[in-house]
């Protein structure tokens, strides 16, 4: 077991209560920081059953509370691994005590774009299902944690710890997920949660270097790694605003599995579309059938074992030729620049 709810309750509510006050309401000679979201405990996957129990009160007495201190605040947690069991029986606790929740939060550390934004989905749903009409899911914690790298190791037990041992892990986890696979994975992760989850928001884990083996925007002396690039790619995909219809599907003789795709236009008429190969070895056909006549060009940046989103092709896209192919890798980003 990782986390254990303390035996006085009152006083870990009261604890909680002017922390919140010391940073939103001045207490203390505290702050007016209007922190609008509180997460409430993380759920512990090992807990059985009867541990549940006593985590959802804990839950109940303390997002209660901060309610009373603060309505307007949302409160929310328990910050669940997955959506199961423990995620059902929770959201019914809260049904039948009517204890405040404003939003659910999951932790996803895994290895399958896909399996993420179902995760959330299956969450959303339940809570509709339930009568949370306006409850938020909200995605926590999500990285790329590649499952050869954590075997016989218990990530959570790698934080601390300095053995010869756990240090090779986390030097394992850390070089995959800096790695292009990683970088893959995270483009992926955004595309999908940005076309077809029902997450609020979503919080990568993390960009702190020397906090812990989950750095992988940056190693410890602050350079960038592979997946700093795939936000850099996605935040251009982002400040364009407008999403444009981007559909993906497989065509006989080219691969598509694994191949995620999104795409949006700017204010200025420039457009973007951005393509993440996550187990995707194959061609890629790209079709533009849609966009204005005035786009010519299409710079297409590169995102692999080699390139960090580097500019490679150019490829005229003038009159009937809005068609072009990429040969992809097993593991690569691409950036599309239409213009």
């Amino acid at each position: 077991k990782r986390v254990i709810t303390p035996e006085n309750i009152d006083l870990w509510v009261s604890v909680c209560a002017n922390v919140i006050r010391h940073y939103n309401d001045y207490f203390a000679n505290g702050y007016a920081y209007g922190i609008e979201y509180i997460e409430i405990w993380n759920h512990d996957p090992c807990a059985d059953r009867g541990e549940w129990v006593a985590e959802f009160e804990l839950y109940r007495r303390v997002a209660s509370t901060l309610k009373l201190i603060d309505s307007s605040v949302n409160v929310g947690g328990l910050a669940f691994d997955k959506f199961d069991d423990a995620t059902r029986e929770f959201i019914r606790f809260c049904k039948k005590t009517r204890a405040p929740l404003d939003f659910v939060t999951l932790s996803s550390f895994g290895g399958d774009p896909l399996a993420v934004v179902n995760e959330i989905n299956d969450t959303y749903a339940y809570l509709k299902n339930v009568g949370f009409d306006s409850t938020e899911v909200i995605l926590g914690e999500w990285c790329y944690i590649d499952p050869d790298a954590v075997v016989k190791n218990d990530v959570g037990d790698l934080l601390p710890s300095l053995s010869e041992e756990k240090v090779a892990a986390k030097r394992t986890i850390f070089n995959s997920q800096a790695s292009i696979k990683g970088a893959s994975y995270a483009a992926a992760v955004m595309l999908e949660l940005d076309l077809h989850s029902s997450a609020s928001s979503a919080c990568f884990f993390d960009a702190q270097p020397m906090i812990s083996p989950f750095t992988s925007i940056c190693d410890r002396f602050g350079v960038p790694q592979k997946p700093f690039y795939s936000f850099k790619a996605y935040g251009e995909l982002y400040r364009a605003g407008q999403r444009v219809l981007c559909e993906s599907e497989q065509i006989a003789g080219h691969a598509h599995t694994g191949i995620y795709a999104d795409a949006a236009i700017s204010k200025n008429g420039e457009c973007y579309v951005m393509i993440a190969s996550h187990g995707g070895c194959g061609v890629v056909d790209i079709r533009l059938d849609a966009i204005p006549d005035n786009l010519f060009t299409a710079d297409v940046y590169m995102i692999d074992g080699v390139k960090d989103l580097a500019l490679g092709d150019s490829v005229p896209i003038s009159g009937q030729k809005k068609r072009f192919v990429l040969n992809l890798s097993e593991y690569a980003v691409v950036l599309i620049k239409l213009y």
